[in-house]
């Protein structure tokens, strides 16, 4: 979700955008994008309006996206993409009424079912030594799949990314062992798997091993 928080009344940027679960604060961020034309368009004092916010949740419930104005309330941001509730809980106990008036403007707005699980690595295991990592999904075929692993989330640094396309064969061969990524991953850490698309992984073999 990205886009911009402006008080129309006071002619600056919010001081604050609050992503909300219904009357719960998902997350509070202060806009720190710079937005030459939104600032150009309301004459605002700065143009440091933007605001850009991702995550991955275990929930379908759709976001509302709030900007804190002068006016001590929370205005939902156009166009209101979840319901807009009587008030918010902030993380710091803090209880902000709402105000229906929507202000800002959330420019892009997209969401994305994924598959997310956990490498079960056996203690003792050095990865750099496996050169491919092979997806399966059991008897079914894999299908038209995009899988990402990574040991840290929205580092994409941290990402090996890999996209297997229908008609390819039942699995994913990641030919792990090119990655400058795979060769940094600390076995007895989390290593986690995010697929979109296809039929859920459930194994990964791990093979090609260097002498």
């Amino acid at each position: 979700m990205s886009g911009w928080a402006a008080d129309p009344a006071t002619r600056t940027p919010a001081s604050t955008v609050v992503i909300a679960d219904s009357g719960q604060a998902v997350t509070t961020l202060a806009p720190s994008i710079s937005r030459p034309d939104v600032a150009a368009a309301l004459n605002l004092s700065s143009a440091t309006a933007g605001f850009s916010y991702q995550a991955m949740r275990d929930s379908d419930a759709p976001l509302t996206a709030y900007q804190l104005s002068g006016d001590g309330k929370l205005h939902p941001i156009a166009p209101v993409t979840g319901p807009v509730a009587p008030s918010v809980r902030l993380s710091d106990g803090r209880v902000l009424p709402t105000d229906p008036a929507a202000q800002g403007a959330v420019d892009v707005h997209t969401a994305q079912r994924l598959e997310l699980s956990q490498l079960d690595v056996p203690a003792g295991t050095d990865l750099s030594r496996y050169s491919l990592a092979t997806f399966s999904a059991g008897d079914a075929a894999l299908g038209h799949a995009t899988i990402t692993v990574t040991d840290l989330f929205g580092e994409a640094s941290h990402e090996i990314i890999a996209s297997q396309l229908p008609g390819q064969g039942n699995d994913l061969a990641l030919r792990v062992g090119s990655c400058l990524q795979w060769h940094g991953y600390d076995a007895t850490k989390p290593l986690y798997v995010m697929q979109t698309g296809g039929t859920p992984a459930t194994g990964v073999t791990l093979s090609g091993v260097k002498e």
